[in-house]
């Protein structure tokens, strides 16, 4: 597996996951697919963010070239100020392959070694166990429950001496 930071003409291909009804399951607020636009805005919005904050989301390739999924990192409010959330999404058709943890190591190592971030923050649904999973697996510690866009989410936080 490869990887690189997101382009500008990327939309397509991440349209895999955020148009995609099994994947919208779990990462939007309504469970719906997002339309053409507001894949095209999170595109520029990662673009920008690489080029003003030097991270962001990297696009996750299989040995054919072919999209698996996204990972990265970006900055939220939940967990406090100026906290830094880990991302990820796979395309459904690789689900439960080891993709979600093969990406997540991926950027927790350039998070510690090149960011030298000493803390991240997750969450996820809390019907999402395989996510979960995901987070505990990379040492990320369930900090209580929180409502983030009106749905009941777990909250988990990562901390290192960097």
């Amino acid at each position: 597996m490869y990887h690189r930071p997101i382009h500008s003409d990327d939309a397509p291909l991440l349209a895999r996951i955020y148009a995609d009804p099994r994947a919208m399951r779990w990462l939007s607020a309504d469970g719906l697919p997002l339309s053409d636009a507001a894949i095209t805005q999170i595109v520029a919005t990662n673009v920008t963010r690489w080029q003003t904050l030097g991270y962001g989301t990297w696009l996750f390739f299989d040995d054919a070239d072919v999209f698996v999924g996204y990972a990265g990192l970006k900055p939220t409010a939940i967990g406090g100020a100026d906290s830094i959330e880990l991302l990820y999404g796979v395309v459904p058709d690789f689900w439960r392959q080891g993709v979600a943890t093969t990406m997540v190591t991926t950027v927790l190592n350039y998070a510690d070694t090149v960011l030298k971030l000493p803390r991240l923050v997750g969450y996820t649904l809390t019907s999402n166990t395989a996510s979960q999973q995901v987070l505990l697996r990379h040492d990320f510690v369930y900090q209580g429950d929180i409502s983030h866009v009106a749905l009941p989410h777990y909250w988990y936080v990562r901390m290192r001496d960097c």
